[in-house]
């Protein structure tokens, strides 16, 4: 064989070791998130949001293809909260994200949540099937007077968009059930 030929058998060796490596590890997704809600009635009270408490009993993110772990370094119940924190903001509330209830003193108006399922399923490169629940209680002066649980589910085939926009796109759908739900309450 030619010293040509052996470099190229090489490479292509190593590119294969090196592709397969990578389809047999876990993989991290980083929590993104950017507002999306813009309701006709403005918000004009002050919101306290409290960081939300993860209860997942699975705190992975999911599996691959390959039955790999989906994982994220970021917290969950930070990530949905400070979303719905800039949710409201955008719509006029005069929001504080605060990290314990204690810390909400002074605000109209106080939201505290729970996660209780963010999954993200990849079956096949090209489909994918995401599985979000959350619960949000509001209260004015110490007495919550809402509690709702919010559901997002999504399956689709065809298409390989990256992992974090799914996830980001999967919470600004529960945000567009959240959002007009508290700032109906708050007027």
């Amino acid at each position: 064989m030619s010293r040509k030929l052996i470099r190229i058998t090489l490479l292509s060796l190593a590119a294969l070791g090196l592709f397969v490596l990578i389809g047999c590890v876990d993989k991290k997704i980083n929590l993104i998130y950017s507002p999306v809600t813009k309701l006709d009635m403005p918000c004009t009270k002050s919101v306290a949001v409290v960081a939300f408490a993860d209860k997942r009993s699975d705190k992975t993110l999911g599996q691959t293809t390959g039955s790999k772990t989906y994982y994220t370094d970021g917290d969950i119940g930070q990530w949905v909260s400070k979303a719905l924190a800039d949710e409201l903001g955008r719509n006029g509330c005069k929001v504080s994200f605060v990290s314990s209830a204690a810390e909400a003193k002074g605000a109209d108006y106080v939201l505290t949540g729970e996660v209780y399922k963010v999954f993200f399923r990849r079956p096949a490169y090209a489909s994918f099937y995401t599985d979000m629940d959350l619960k949000v209680a509001m209260a004015h002066d110490d007495f919550t007077f809402f509690t709702q649980t919010f559901h997002v589910e999504t399956y689709e085939d065809g298409t390989a968009p990256d992992e974090s926009y799914i996830l980001e796109r999967d919470l600004q759908e529960a945000m567009k059930k959240v959002v007009p739900e508290i700032v109906s309450r708050v007027q």
